[in-house]
Parts: structure tokens; sequence; C-alpha cells
């Protein structure tokens, strides 16, 4: 989210928040906006995190309703989002 308004502190913390929420209400993941290139040391592979270029249906049935669950953190107004 902070890739999308900046650093504006707790804004930051409630945009990332109604944004999981929406996507886990909708079953629409949305995309990573602003990114050219994920870290080198990222192994996709791997890792439990991917990088859409555009919005995604959630994975499951439509006719049987799959769980849903998305994070949002933030440690602090001041805190970096790693």
């Amino acid at each position: 989210m902070k890739s999308q308004i900046g650093h504006t502190k707790c804004a930051a913390g409630l945009a990332g928040l109604i944004k999981a929420a929406m996507a886990v209400h909708t079953g629409v993941r949305p995309p990573t906006l602003h990114l050219s290139a994920p870290n080198p040391a990222w192994e996709a592979e791997r890792s439990p995190f991917a990088f859409r270029s555009s919005a995604a249906p959630w994975p499951g049935s439509r006719r049987r309703a799959s769980p849903r669950s998305a994070r949002s953190a933030s440690a602090a107004p001041t805190s970096t989002s790693c």
C-alpha cells in the first residue's frame, strides 16, 4: 500500500487494512503496483508471497467458499514496512 500513497504514517496502515478487507470480501487479490523487480534474495518457488502485475481471483472454487485470510502489519506510526 505504501507504494501507492507513500509514507503517510497512520493513513498508510489504515489504507492497508481496508485493502486487505476488500480483497477478502470481494475475492479479488490486488496487484502489486510500482514494482519493477523483487529483491534478488526472494525465491519465488519457496515463498508464500507473490507479486502480480494485475488483479487475480482468489484461489478456490466459486461454488464452495474457500477460507480466505489477509494480514496488515504496522508496528508504529513511524515503522517501515519490509
